[in-house]
């Protein structure tokens, strides 16, 4: 049996009607198959998060909990008292003996010059330091001992050679 012969018209057709189907595969079927993987992979990712967040959430609750500890009463913590402006003016000063005294060596002390001028009844002094990590808890009782230090706002460790470098950010409260 012979295949009949179709006018010319009727392939331009086909052609047309294929070439339709394959850009309607290429323009709509395949982004969104793309889009469906990527969004059943963010999905997958996020349940996962979720898992970790679960497993995790009653530790997170212990530690909470034990985190809310009371200060220690044979710790020196005095009362807050507020710097003057001339004790502002030579507390670098201050703070750099007793860093000295503790066999340190203060790299640079740079009290936030926005603190200062705003008013807010605080002063923010950034100070590295340079030293043996076994003195390190003394300066910082040192610290803790002065009755101006509001807060501590960072503290930074790191080690070469035999020594530690020490990057603090500090509080003082101080007279508005």
């Amino acid at each position: 049996m012979a295949i009949p012969k179709l006018p010319s018209k009727s392939y331009v057709n086909i052609v047309i009607c294929l070439a339709g189907i394959i850009a309607f595969i290429l323009l709509v079927i395949l982004p969104q198959d793309q889009s469906r993987k990527s969004l059943d992979h963010e999905i997958t990712r996020l349940a996962n998060r979720i898992e970790e967040q679960n497993i995790l959430a009653p530790l997170f609750k212990d530690l909470t909990t034990k985190a809310q500890f009371k200060a220690p009463a044979d710790l020196p913590f005095p009362d807050l008292q507020k710097l003057s402006k001339e004790e502002a003016r030579q507390f670098s000063f201050t703070i750099q003996k007793v860093i000295q005294q503790n066999n340190f060596t203060v790299e640079n002390i740079i009290p936030d010059v926005n603190t200062l001028m705003d008013g807010s009844g605080f002063l923010k002094l950034s100070l590295v330091a340079v030293g043996d990590f076994y003195q390190l808890r003394d300066v910082m009782l040192q610290l803790s001992e002065m009755p101006y230090l509001a807060h501590i706002e960072t503290l930074q460790i790191e080690a070469f050679d035999d020594l530690i470098k020490v990057t603090l950010k500090l509080w003082f409260a101080q007279e508005s």
